[in-house]
């Protein structure tokens, strides 16, 4: 597991470690892609 969290100049971003049953439970499986 990386210990950096995601950091973007200028914005302030929040980041939550989750462990693959949390994920399974938040997760989208919505397909985003156009057809």
């Amino acid at each position: 597991m990386h210990n950096r969290r995601l950091s973007i100049s200028g914005m302030n971003l929040w980041c939550h470690w989750l462990n693959a049953e949390s994920y399974d439970q938040v997760k989208d499986p919505t397909n985003y892609t156009l057809d």
